[in-house]
């Protein structure tokens, strides 16, 4: 199958895409207004140069005659759009067999900008023949607030591939915390500062920060002014570096708002971290507070650092939460399947 995808190239999830299906034996290309920033020998990149540096309908739109360019010379037999704004806004356009990969905030976030995001929202998603989202409520979302048919939607995570599903988790030395999210509102990070600074008063823990973003500034200045020691800001790393980290590191801590099924959960449970997560509906898909991981509640961090504490307190329950973890990514996880199923009789 001739397969154009529409995407991110400056994300992760898009190579992994990408080249899980060009193994799988399709021609595929991907078409995007972002600099790539992985190399790849498994599928044709076409770069397509924004008119505008802004991120809103303005960048997309006036690009869509290059985009249906690029379509008439690929000739695909299916496109394939990711986020639903902006490359699926596109691909709305663009004529022949369509799927949508909606990947969280853009279903969960975007729509609730104003009554003309959420009325876009519904006209792009109900213009494919199939959906993917990751997680079960945001399929019922779908249906409940979009009318989208049932019978178009696909649920199943981005999940990881063999490599990375099959870490051998090392034994885990030291009280470390690592965490992998943006350093956006969104994702909360001073929450888990905040906690940490809590945790640090009782014991001499680690908290690695693998990422950038809008509050890496402010963040910085915070720890400063505040004298937290054990917190180590590496900005944006290497894919080879996250996965040495993780698999390092004892615990794994996340203070997003809003979720679907996180690409950074599946990874940290396949390396053998323990999870500590926001109560949110995404992450109570895959997390049995006590079980397998610990819940805490949003923005709040008291209760992120109790649950830190609990955590250090508990080994058995950790111990026994990593090995079921790690049972779940295997079985749930596998990337390759749930995408070959997806493409199956478009």
């Amino acid at each position: 199958m001739r397969i154009l995808i529409l995407s991110d190239l400056s994300s992760y999830h898009t190579y992994l895409f990408a080249e899980t299906l060009s193994e799988q034996g399709h021609e595929v290309h991907v078409a995007s207004l972002e600099e790539p920033i992985m190399k790849t020998s498994g599928f044709v990149i076409h770069r397509v140069r924004p008119l505008t540096e802004k991120r809103n309908f303005k960048r997309y739109i006036p690009a869509i005659p290059q985009f249906l360019r690029i379509y008439r010379s690929i000739r695909p037999d299916v496109v394939s759009a990711h986020f639903i704004p902006n490359y699926g806004l596109i691909a709305r356009f663009l004529p022949g067999k369509k799927v949508l990969s909606v990947w969280g905030s853009d279903l969960l976030v975007v729509p609730r900008k104003s009554p003309l995001h959420r009325r876009a929202t519904g006209w792009i998603v109900r213009g494919f023949n199939r959906v993917h989202v990751d997680a079960n409520f945001m399929k019922s979302i779908l249906v409940e607030d979009y009318r989208v048919e049932p019978d178009k939607i696909r649920v199943f995570p981005f999940g990881l591939k063999k490599e990375d599903r099959e870490l051998e988790i090392p034994e885990k030395k030291g009280l470390i915390f690592v965490t992998h999210r943006r350093l956006d509102r969104d994702m909360d990070p001073m929450t888990i500062v905040r906690a940490f600074k809590e945790l640090r008063k009782s014991h001499s823990a680690k908290l690695i920060m693998m990422s950038s973003g809008a509050l890496a500034g402010e963040i910085k200045n915070f720890i400063e002014r505040e004298k937290i020691d054990g917190i180590e800001l590496t900005g944006r790393v290497s894919r080879e570096t996250i996965i040495t980290n993780l698999l390092e590191s004892r615990f794994y801590v996340s203070a997003s708002l809003t979720d679907s099924t996180s690409v950074s959960l599946l990874e940290a449970m396949a390396a053998g971290c323990f999870p500590i997560v926001t109560d949110i509906p995404g992450n109570r898909e895959w997390i049995k507070h006590g079980r397998n991981g610990l819940l805490f509640k949003p923005h709040d961090a008291k209760s992120l650092s109790k649950a830190m504490l609990e955590a250090i307190e508990n080994p058995q329950m950790v111990e026994a939460g990593v090995k079921f973890n790690k049972r779940l990514v295997m079985e749930r996880a596998n990337f390759e399947e749930n995408l070959r199923s997806f493409f199956e009789d478009l």
